[in-house]
This record gives C-alpha cells, sequence and structure tokens, in this order.
C-alpha cells in the first residue's frame, strides 16, 4: 500500500508526502508488527483512537519511515 505510493519520493516517508508543507506534531506514537496483517492494525488503531475527540495526530512507524521501492532497498543516495 505504502510503498507503490512513496518509491519515487526520495527517501521521505508516506506521511510526509500527504501533509508535505503542513507537518504535525505527534501526539501518539503507534507501532505495528511486519508479521501482522495491514487491515487488522488499521481496525486496532481506528478502535482504539478512533473515538478520540479531537483525533490526535499519529505518528505511526508505518507511514513515517521511507519503505523503499523493494524489500531490502536502502534509503536513496542523499537523500
Amino acid at each position: 500500500v505504502v510503498r507503490p505510493l512513496t518509491a519515487h519520493t526520495a527517501g521521505r516517508g508516506y506521511a510526509r508526502l500527504v501533509n508535505a508543507g503542513e507537518l504535525l506534531p505527534a501526539q501518539a506514537f503507534v507501532s505495528h508488527a511486519w508479521d501482522g496483517f495491514f487491515g487488522d492494525f488499521v481496525a486496532v488503531v481506528g478502535r482504539v483512537l478512533g473515538a478520540a475527540d479531537p483525533p490526535p495526530n499519529l505518528w505511526i512507524a508505518l507511514t513515517a519511515v521511507w519503505q523503499g521501492a523493494e524489500s531490502g532497498d536502502r534509503r536513496p543516495a542523499g537523500a
């Protein structure tokens, strides 16, 4: 989901792509397990934080850190 959208971003994660020019301070940190299912992850985050009013700004490792274009890729030179 994230990798194809950020393959061209030269080392910037999905969150920076979506929030370019308007980065927000994180109010909650959310991590994930690589062997977990993405749908389960989204459901749990929604269940735990979905009722918050106002919803907190999340720092989600999966979207904040560049995921590379292919498995094992490293950050591009100069990024």
